[in-house]
């Protein structure tokens, strides 16, 4: 087992505790306890956290289905496999990577900064 991490600075110079849980032999009940808590939470969300919990939930779907494939690269499979991307179809950094917070949203093409002709006297 390495020291390095795959998830926040915290874990420098510490056990990654998901390298842990695949050392036990406990990947795949992991994810499923996740998938299954993700779920349920999501019940009672408004809409945009709904849909965040919703994408943790298939980024552990999408794990353990690499992992019941045989997949033996965990750590560069988190790193490189799982990808989310916004309504746009924009990526969005790796979920165990961000912040609390969704990223900032990009004004909508119509909100330029020359003014709107005016309409209201037609």
């Amino acid at each position: 087992m390495t020291s390095s991490n795959t998830g926040s600075d915290h874990y420098k110079g510490k056990v990654e505790p998901l390298e842990l849980i695949e050392a036990m032999g406990d990947l795949p009940a992991f994810c499923r306890g996740n998938i299954i808590k993700y779920v349920r939470r999501s019940v009672a969300m408004k809409v945009e956290e709904r849909v965040d919990s919703l994408e943790k939930a298939l980024n552990y779907l999408k794990l353990l289905i690499y992992v019941e494939q045989g997949g033996e690269d965990v750590k560069g499979f988190i790193k490189n496999g799982l990808e989310r991307r916004d309504v746009r179809g924009e990526v969005i950094p790796h979920f165990m990577s961000l912040p609390a917070k969704a990223p900032p949203s990009s004004p909508s093409p119509s909100s330029s900064s020359s003014p709107s002709p005016d309409t209201s006297s037609k």
